[in-house]
């Protein structure tokens, strides 16, 4: 995509770093979704609500490490926690 389309597509670069953010968010929502149905949750689990809960932790997690609140060995655990407590073993 040229820089041109882009510029004439949004409104400034907030509008553009929004967008991306949206579809991130969204692309991750359906990859997590489809690969916690296939691997199997626990009965009960609804792959969707925890797809939702997983990329908004991820999200978090991931501020928690740039700002230095969390090593990433304790986001490799927490994360672990939470696949465990999904997903059949």
């Amino acid at each position: 995509m040229s820089p041109r389309v882009v510029q004439y597509h949004f409104a400034g670069k907030q509008d553009l770093l929004v967008t991306a953010l949206r579809e991130l968010h969204r692309d991750n929502g359906i990859r997590a979704r489809e690969r916690i149905a296939a691997a199997g949750p626990r009965p009960g689990i609804d792959p969707a609500r925890e797809a939702d809960l997983l990329v908004s932790g991820v999200t978090g997690l991931g501020l928690d490490l740039l700002h230095h609140c969390r090593s990433v060995v304790e986001v490799h655990r927490t994360l672990d926690y939470h696949l465990d407590r999904i997903l059949r073993t």
